[in-house]
């Protein structure tokens, strides 16, 4: 990303860039794992609409 090449020239110091490379790379996986967990959630909600569509038919007869 262009932001982590800045802070690499601005520091000239390779450990402190890998740094700046993993911060970057924790911060996408926790923003896929929210996007994730918010699709899980839909599906859940799903779920139980369909169980409930489901099970009344069959407790009505």
């Amino acid at each position: 990303t262009p932001d982590c090449e800045n802070m690499n020239n601005q520091s000239g110091n390779g450990q402190s860039s890998l740094f700046s490379e993993i911060n970057s790379l924790e911060t996408m996986s926790n923003e896929t794992i929210t996007k994730c967990l918010n699709g899980t959630q839909q599906d859940i909600e799903l779920d139980l609409l369909l169980a409930k569509t489901t099970t009344l038919p069959s407790s009505l007869t």
